[in-house]
């Protein structure tokens, strides 16, 4: 068995290998940050727009097709906010269980923020932006963390 900082030992999954547990408060913080932001997306679809999201679920399997527009982005948005909340839910609960985490997340995150505001700069993507970019600099600090833990 490999005394590696970054393999997981048999016995403790929510430990590196004879060290510390490198749980992270900040990550089950940006986590919930996250899930908020999903909940907050759902929420405003709900309340902004409860005739188009209801039309939309209204017309059946395959009514992406036959939709207006506005059905469909009510139904698009309602899907983003979701899976937000699930990726938030999955950063919380990587930092709680002491994961090493992957950079992917944030990278993916503060892209589709990005983009998201370029195309529509009114919408709260800046917000998915930060997020990611908090979710790049923890993800960095905690892996400069784990190899200055003694082997």
């Amino acid at each position: 068995m490999s005394t590696s900082p970054h393999t997981a030992d048999s016995r403790s999954p929510r430990r590196s290998t004879g060290n510390p547990p490198t749980s992270s408060h900040a990550f089950q913080a940006l986590g919930l940050a996250v899930i908020a932001l999903g909940i907050a997306h759902v929420a405003t679809v709900v309340l902004l727009y409860p005739t188009q999201l209801m039309a939309f679920l209204g017309s059946g399997f395959g009514g992406l097709y036959r939709s207006p527009a506005n059905h469909v982005q009510a139904f698009w948005s309602t899907l983003f906010g979701v899976m937000v909340a699930a990726a938030g839910l999955l950063v919380w609960w990587s930092g709680r269980q002491a994961w090493i985490i992957s950079i992917a997340p944030g990278i993916l995150m503060t892209a589709v923020g990005v983009a998201g505001a370029w195309f529509v700069p009114i919408a709260p993507f800046w917000a998915a932006a930060a997020l990611g970019i908090a979710a790049l600099i923890l993800v960095v600090v905690r892996r400069a963390r784990i190899r200055k833990l003694p082997a």
